[in-house]
């Protein structure tokens, strides 16, 4: 069995891993801003004992100290130095004299304060000692006067050391010696830690009081609640014949949702168990089952359904293999220039399944009358199932919302079935396949479109259609399903009779043989559209009309007015490039969205093609009006049918 991971379990480890994280990079940072401020506290302390060393050699007569180590001018100096060091805490103090010519260098004077660092500098730069060695880089930019402050770095002995040169210079401003401040980077490496340690450590407790409110905020607000669900659950589960005290819980958010969905579905059950107390357990938990079961599907998914309007004729129906059935469908109303269709087909059998259905429907159902367009309906509706769905169920879905008005079916589908394309030749449509829903976090769904033109249709269906069995084990298969519903009948209810052939082919196919999957199809038609066309010269005139047009219907606004700059883009490109003699066009409001179409018999045009975007020397050659066009309409749709251009603008009110 799969071990129960706890929720606090999860937040807690991620807030630990981000407040380690935070805690690394917070570090890194304060030790980088540490080690920029030490650096430049030991060059300003260094510039200060240099400008005091400098005064000094001023007073002690620098010829003087060059004659003998046992001269008081010299001990004494010897001692200044020393005090120097220790209280800009430099580790050691040089000054010697060089000659460019001979590369000879001539050591006046050097202490430390440390006792076996000042006596190997006594032996190896004692007064009046030489050295040979070239000038350094940093030596000849002061002798040349291009630098007087210079800094390198030196590994010896004793660690590391920042050595910061300068000269000594005479009345006339020539260099006499040079000063070399020998800073330890011991001190400095102290004075980092420090800083880093009083500027990290209140952070870090701040962080850390910050996670634990955080965390008591998500136990009281989320956790608890779950909780008290989940323990409810647990001894509702163990005796169903017991109704669960209220959980006292009254929010207005998810979580007041769920706990009200919860006890509306304790109540309904307890309600079944108590009225059938006389049956034996066994045959309790299958009735109460199946009553379950056959409560949500029939309320949910009739047995047959039906929606017909301006423009559009649906029909539905779905037939269960046993009394719980996994598919469903859907068709609704949005707007009147918006009609939703759906169809689905949900993993599993028995109540579990029959929940999943119930709540993958309401789910896309809901989200897509909000407005949604398909594919973002699906996506949200696949983000709650995956965290909802501990049996690990999945369902296929197919939906689409149909423009009555266009012809236009925006659609998405979630590794559902082909479409069928109903028309003379009848044949399958294979848009992007996607995933199903409630197996991955991200389904990554995208929308699709398809024109129908007036007459045409499309079928949607579950797997239960193709793979029907015959006696001789043979699938009715796509191609069967194509001949079916080649051509399309005739009559004002067109869907509910494709509906009805269809069945009737499936059941001589059978044969009688028992049905062993569930079956749902829903079929749509593009029946005529009662559209006012207004009919308009084909010249600039014609611009007034459509402006009045488009007042009339949609008022005088902003936004209207900027419609009226893609129109007139529009209505010029057809004026000017198609060589239409025909020219007409409508105009209706749905509810935020204005809808505006132009039709004319000129030369076939799709300006919803993207095309490349055009050089600034080139903006006059055209083009700029439809890309205009393409920045300025929530949509736009085209089709060319009947030795027609049809061209819909969708701005957003």
């Amino acid at each position: 069995m799969k071990k129960k991971k706890s929720i606090r379990t999860s937040i807690f480890i991620s807030f630990f891993i981000i407040l380690t994280i935070s805690m690394i990079l917070s570090a890194a940072a304060n030790l980088r801003e540490a080690y920029i401020n030490n650096m430049n506290d030991s060059e300003e302390l260094s510039r200060y004992c240099a400008r005091s060393l400098t005064h000094l050699l001023e007073e002690w007569d620098f010829e003087d100290l060059q004659k003998s180590t046992d001269s008081a001018n010299y001990l004494n100096a010897r001692e200044t130095t020393r005090a120097l060091c220790d209280f800009f805490h430099l580790d050691y103090i040089i000054i010697y004299k060089l000659n460019p010519e001979t590369n000879e260098r001539f050591y006046v004077l050097s202490s430390a304060l440390n006792p076996e660092t000042d006596a190997v500098l006594q032996e190896r730069f004692a007064l009046k000692s030489f050295y040979d060695r070239p000038a350094s880089e940093a030596e000849l930019e002061i002798l040349n006067h291009y630098s007087y402050w210079n800094r390198s770095f030196v590994q010896d002995q004793y660690g590391k050391v920042i050595v910061y040169l300068t000269p000594f210079l005479d009345e006339n401003g020539n260099v006499l010696a040079f000063i070399a401040l020998g800073f330890s980077m011991k001190w400095g490496v102290s004075n980092i830690y420090r800083d880093f340690l009083r500027d990290i450590i209140p952070f870090l407790l701040s962080l850390i009081i910050g996670f634990l409110i955080l965390l008591l905020l998500v136990q009281k607000q989320i956790l608890n609640p779950i909780n008290s669900i989940s323990e409810s659950m647990k001894k509702f589960a163990e005796d169903t014949s017991q109704k669960p005290e209220p959980l006292g819980i009254s929010r207005n958010d998810e979580i007041g949702e769920i706990v009200a969905s919860y006890e509306k579905m304790t109540d309904d059950i307890s309600q079944y168990v108590n009225n059938l107390e006389h049956l034996t357990k066994e045959r309790l938990q299958t009735r109460v089952q199946l009553d379950v079961a056959k409560k949500i599907q029939f309320g949910l998914v009739p047995h047959e359904s039906g929606l017909n309007g301006d423009g559009y004729n649906i029909s539905a129906m779905t037939q269960p293999a046993r009394i719980v059935s996994g598919d469903f469908y859907d068709c609704f109303l949005r707007d009147k220039n918006s009609v939703c269709i759906l169809i689905g087909d949900v993993s599993g059998k028995g109540i579990s399944a029959a929940i999943f259905m119930a709540m993958a429907k309401t789910m896309i159902r809901e989200k897509m009358k909000a407005g949604l367009s398909p594919a973002e309906a699906l996506n949200q509706a696949n983000a709650s199932l995956y965290e909802q769905n501990p049996e690990g169920l999945f369902a296929s879905v197919f939906a689409g919302v149909f423009n009555p008005l266009t012809g236009v079916l925006k659609y998405a589908n979630a590794g559902h079935t082909y479409p069928v394309l109903i028309n003379s030749r009848s044949s399958l449509l294979k848009p992007d396949s996607g995933v199903v829903l409630g197996l991955f976090e991200d389904a990554d769904l995208i929308d699709e479109t398809l024109t129908l033109a007036p007459s045409e249709g499309i079928l949607l269906y579950t797997d239960g259609i193709t793979e029907a069995l015959n006696s001789k084990s043979e699938f009715f298969g796509e191609e069967r399903l194509l001949n079916a519903v080649k051509d399309a009948p005739q009559g004002e209810d067109v869907a509910r009779q494709t509906i009805v052939d269809l069945s009737k082919v499936i059941y001589d196919f059978c044969d009688e043989m028992e049905q062993f999957d569930d079956m749902a199809v829903l079929v749509l038609y593009h029946t005529d559209y009662e559209k006012e066309w207004i009919t308009i010269p084909p010249n600039t005139e014609s611009f007034e009309e459509v402006k009045k047009v488009v007042f009339d219907v949609a008022g005088n606004t902003p936004e209207t007015r900027k419609a009226l700059l893609s129109c007139d883009e529009a209505l010029a490109n057809i004026i000017t490039y198609s060589g239409a003699k025909n020219l007409s066009f409508l105009c209706e409001k749905t509810g935020s969205k204005l809808y505006v179409l132009f039709s004319d018999d000129g030369i076939p045009f799709d300006p919803t093609l993207e095309r490349e975007e055009k050089e600034f020397e080139s903006l006059d050659s055209g083009g700029m009006g439809i890309h205009m066009i393409h920045q300025s309409v929530s949509e736009m749709y085209y089709s060319y049918r009947n030795n027609r251009n049809e061209f819909t603008l969708v701005f957003d009110l």
